[in-house]
Parts: C-alpha cells; sequence; structure tokens
C-alpha cells in the first residue's frame, strides 16, 4: 500500500471527471494469484491480476468510495450512514451490505458486475436511475455500442478467477489472451485482422501450466 499525493492524472483512468481529493492509497495486484486487501471499515476486496484499487483519505467520513481499475470482489460491511461505492470509468455501483464482483479492465470491451449476495444499484456516470441487481445477476455494458443487459449468470463461473482458475464462456480469442496475459504476466503480438468475431468455450484447472493451455487453443 502506498499513500499518494496529487495523482490526479492516474484517478482519470478510473472516472469520467478527477475528483477533488489528492490524498489516496493505493494498490496493486501483479501477476499470478488474486491479492486479498483489507479497507478501513472492515470490508474486504479480492483483486484479480492487474488490477489497481484506489481509496482517498476521506473514505468512511461519509461514503466509502474505491476506485477499481481491473476487477475486484468486493465483501462489504454493512453500514447505512456511509454507503460503498465502486467508480470506474464508465460506471459506479453502490451497495449497503453485500457481495459482488466488478470487471472494468481499461482494455476490455465489457464493464460487467455480478451480484453474489444482498443488492447493489448500477448506474452511468451522470445517470441517476440505474438498475437494481438481484442476486445471481449480471450487468453488462457494451462500451462499442452502449448496448446494457442484465441475466441470470453462474457465479460459480464467474469467480473461477478467486480458485486460480480460468473459465470462459463466449469469448473471443482477444478476450482470452488477455485474459492470458494478466495471469501470467507475458504479451503477445499478434496481428488483430487474424481473428474474428468467433466465441470459444474454455475451462482450466488452477494448476494449468501456459504451454499446455497454449496447445489446447491451437
Amino acid at each position: 500500500a502506498i499513500l499518494l499525493i496529487g495523482i490526479i492524472s492516474s484517478i482519470y483512468i478510473f472516472t469520467s471527471k478527477t475528483p477533488e481529493e489528492t490524498g489516496f492509497t493505493e494498490y496493486f495486484s501483479g501477476t499470478g494469484q488474486p491479492e486479498s486487501i483489507i479497507l478501513p471499515d472492515g470490508s474486504t476486496v479480492l483483486a484479480n491480476s492487474g488490477t489497481i484499487i484506489l481509496y482517498p483519505q476521506s473514505y468512511g467520513e461519509d461514503t466509502r468510495t474505491v476506485y477499481l481499475s481491473g476487477e475486484a470482489n468486493f465483501d462489504v460491511k454493512k453500514n447505512a450512514d456511509a454507503p460503498f461505492i465502486v467508480k470506474s470509468k464508465d460506471f459506479s455501483v453502490t451497495a449497503l451490505g453485500t457481495e459482488f464482483d466488478v470487471t472494468s479492465y481499461p482494455d476490455d470491451l465489457y464493464f460487467k458486475t455480478t451480484l453474489i449476495s444482498g443488492s447493489v444499484k448500477v448506474q452511468q456516470n451522470n445517470d441517476k436511475e440505474g438498475y437494481i441487481l438481484k442476486v445471481n445477476e449480471q450487468f453488462v455494458y457494451n462500451r462499442n455500442t452502449g448496448k446494457k443487459t442484465i441475466s441470470q449468470i453462474d457465479t460459480y463461473e464467474v469467480t473461477a478467477w478467486q480458485r486460480g482458475e480460468l473459465i470462459f464462456r463466449g469469448a473471443t480469442m482477444k478476450d482470452v489472451l488477455s485474459a492470458l496475459e494478466r495471469k501470467y504476466g507475458i504479451s503477445f503480438q499478434y496481428r488483430s485482422n487474424v481473428f474474428n468475431d468467433d466465441k470459444y468455450n474454455f475451462r482450466f484447472k488452477k494448476d494449468a501450466q501456459l504451454p499446455d493451455i497454449m496447445d489446447i487453443i491451437k
């Protein structure tokens, strides 16, 4: 954990506008195993590879605001006086006492929120109404088309990354390679026009080695 002063340019990757505060604590989760973070109020965050978490010095005073770039699971301590809010560049997710997963990697096509327990409200920036999710529902936003969908989801598959597993359902090859880059700390060099929009299903166990995964994909 590093306390940062004056990181306005860094905050911009998370939100469409710059927060007024300049004092933040930052966590970065590298490649490999997910990393656990305990916030000042006792809420816990499990951050996936390549994830950045920020929260301001004023965390817990009026609200409990966390800025996310990447993917994380949030297990929130209930506090009706200080709503828990996760902000990304596109959306904010508000909860009082619940567990949910948020995916918002900067280079990914989709922003996703999956409710595991409790209740959350998903709002696009400057949208006052938003969407209320039920348990086992997933909200998906397509950044290219602006399309929003809510559907029933298998939370066991959504949380596979927390167990070190890789599960892909209807994923493009770009989605698969991006996830492998984050997990194994590597970089693939390829021409994007080589791949089309075909969708693939893969399931890899926790101890799967990258060469074996590439053989299966080939």
